[in-house]
C-alpha cells in the first residue's frame, strides 16, 4: 500500500459535481463508490451489492454510490460533498482524473490521513473478468 499525508489541500481545479445514484442515511458513509456515468445500470448495482455483502457491508446502509461524467475532473472536494467516507472506491476512472500531485496506484489501496482510495478497473470489465474479480476481492478482504 502507498501512504500519503493529508495536508488539507486536495482540490487543484474546479469540477462539476457528480450524480448521486444511491446514498446511505449517514453523513459519514463507510464507503463512497464512484462509477463512470455510462456504467450505471441495475445489473451493476446488483453486482456491487453482492460484492460488498461478501465482506459484510450493506450497500444501501453503508455506501454512497455516485456517478461522474467522463468529461468531469474528479477532485476530492467534489467527492466529499457526498459525505466523509473511510474508503473511496473508483471504478473506471483513472488516477489522472484525481488531479492531485501524487502517483496513485491502481488496484491497490492508496492511504491518506483520513481515508483510503482504491482505483479500480471499469466495473463492467470486473463483472466479466475472473482475474479482476479476484483482485477486487483480495483488496476488499483487507478491510475485514
Amino acid at each position: 500500500m502507498t501512504d500519503y499525508f493529508d495536508f488539507g489541500i486536495y482540490k487543484l481545479k474546479e469540477a462539476a459535481s457528480g450524480t448521486i445514484i444511491s446514498v446511505c442515511d449517514k453523513s459519514f458513509p463507510k464507503f463512497i463508490i464512484i462509477l463512470k456515468s455510462d456504467n450505471y445500470k441495475k445489473e451493476v448495482i446488483e453486482f456491487l451489492s453482492k460484492v460488498f455483502a461478501s465482506i459484510s457491508v450493506d450497500l444501501s446502509n453503508e455506501c454512497t454510490v455516485i456517478s461522474f461524467d467522463n468529461k468531469e475532473i474528479l477532485t476530492f472536494e467534489n467527492i466529499f460533498k457526498f459525505g466523509l467516507p473511510k474508503y473511496i472506491i473508483s471504478f473506471g476512472i483513472d488516477s489522472c482524473f484525481y488531479d492531485i500531485q501524487a502517483s496513485l496506484k491502481k488496484r491497490d489501496w492508496n492511504n491518506f490521513e483520513n481515508f483510503s482510495l482504491l482505483i479500480f478497473d471499469n466495473i463492467q470489465e470486473v463483472q466479466i473478468n475472473q482475474d479482476l474479480k479476484r483482485k477486487l476481492w483480495e483488496q476488499l478482504k483487507t478491510l475485514k
